[in-house]
């Protein structure tokens, strides 16, 4: 198992950002954010660099495949 962190996500909203982490987290990954106190201070995504959504690079896959259920509907 990898010890490595990866940015699987970067969103302009804490509110779409914290919506990705619970759905991920509700899958059984360990989930993490960056930027998120960057945004509540700046209030703009661009100056912050975005939210970024940060997990275990071995669950790259799962992850990407349930972010997808997001767009799907």
């Amino acid at each position: 198992m990898s010890n490595d962190i990866i940015t699987v996500a970067t969103f302009d909203s804490l509110q779409e950002a914290y919506f990705a982490k619970s759905l991920l987290e509700s899958h059984g990954l360990d989930v993490f954010l960056t930027n998120e106190n960057a945004m509540r201070v700046l209030m703009h995504p661009h100056l912050s660099g975005g939210i970024g959504l940060l997990i275990a690079k071995d669950d790259l896959d799962v992850a990407r495949e349930v972010l997808a259920t997001i767009n799907d509907g």
